[in-house]
């Protein structure tokens, strides 16, 4: 039996132990996680990070509609 399949072979039925020992012991039910929840999480942050971030946000939101405009501008300006 000295062939060159016979390494293969070997890892195939190790693959195969390995699974169905797996199988076998794996959890019934596994514990579920939902990304949904029911009920709002506690706010973690301090009032004065809720604000710093609140004006992050504002001005992000100013900032892309500035350079929406200037798309816009360049966009549909006349070419002479």
């Amino acid at each position: 039996m000295n062939n060159g399949l016979e390494p293969v072979r070997l890892v195939v039925f190790l693959a195969t132990w390995r699974m169905f020992y797996e199988t076998a012991n794996a959890h019934r039910q596994p514990a579920v996680q939902y990304l949904i929840q029911k009920s709002q999480p506690e706010e973690t942050l301090d009032p004065l990070r809720q604000a710093w971030g609140d004006k992050a946000v504002k001005k992000f939101a100013a900032l892309q509609q500035r350079n929406w405009q200037r798309w816009n501008a360049a966009m549909f300006e006349k070419v002479d």
